[in-house]
């Protein structure tokens, strides 16, 4: 990453590990700052605001990635 950069945050919520996993993997060689959930309750609401792109499995146990 080049100084002075800013590092993006991504947040992948999917309750499919294999494709959060992938989804991570991928980003982080991008020089992302990836956090990936596979659980939606584990998502802390008031830091959603940090990151700049978020990415939620639509149906997930639980609550679907709409309601969240």
């Amino acid at each position: 990453m080049k100084e002075g950069s800013v590092m993006i945050e991504i947040l992948v919520n999917d309750d499919d590990r294999g494709i959060w996993e992938v989804m991570r993997k991928a980003r982080s060689r991008e020089n992302y700052r990836v956090t990936a959930l596979d659980d939606p309750i584990k998502v802390n609401e008031k830091a959603l605001a940090r990151y700049q792109l978020i990415i939620l499995d639509v149906m997930m146990p639980g609550i679907e990635g709409y309601e969240l």
